[in-house]
């Protein structure tokens, strides 16, 4: 039976825990996979093989997650959290709705503290805030502070596009 690359990884399913990433190649990385076609993000399950396309995107960087990944799996509820690293950012990631994820550099802007919820960030679903507990700046959901000694500054943001109904999400990193 002649099994299509998109079959093949989707047999695969989630499993790797490697993570690599090598900004400014233009590629998109999936954990412990290689690259995700790009109709993983989209849901469309009648999609083309992948073989006209590997998933890569030359205009910029990007990194491809997975809720299924055991490194993702807060995000699978509303108000979870997850700490990555990629190279040379930190990022953290936030499941704001069912069908939202939002990813933000993970250094306060007032001190650089660690906003990883195993350092001194921690997030409120209820109100949609991201609390640095070394100074108590809040931030909203946009990433703007709203109190504390980092007002005036923002979060880095990262656009994030998220398909609930795959669990696939790709933040551009440029």
């Amino acid at each position: 039976m002649h099994q299509t690359r998109r079959t093949f990884l989707c047999s695969l399913g989630v499993t790797g825990s490697a993570f690599v990433l090598l900004p400014g190649c233009g590629t998109t990385t999936y954990l412990g996979v290689g690259t995700v076609h790009p109709d993983a993000l989209s849901g469309d399950a009648n999609a083309a093989d992948g073989n006209a396309s590997d998933g890569t995107d030359a205009s910029s960087s990007s990194f491809v997650f997975h809720l299924s990944d055991a490194a993702f799996a807060d995000l699978q509820t509303v108000g979870g959290m997850v700490a990555l690293d990629l190279t040379a950012l930190k990022l953290l990631l936030i499941r704001t709705a069912d069908d939202h994820v939002t990813a933000f550099s993970r250094l306060c802007p007032h001190a650089e503290a660690d906003l990883g919820p195993a350092q001194e960030g921690s997030y409120s679903a209820a109100t949609n805030t991201l609390t640095c507990n070394l100074h108590n700046s809040k931030f909203d959901g946009a990433g703007a502070c709203t109190s504390g000694p980092a007002m005036g500054k923002s979060l880095k943001s990262y656009p994030v596009t998220f398909n609930a109904g795959t669990g696939v999400g790709q933040i551009l990193l440029k």
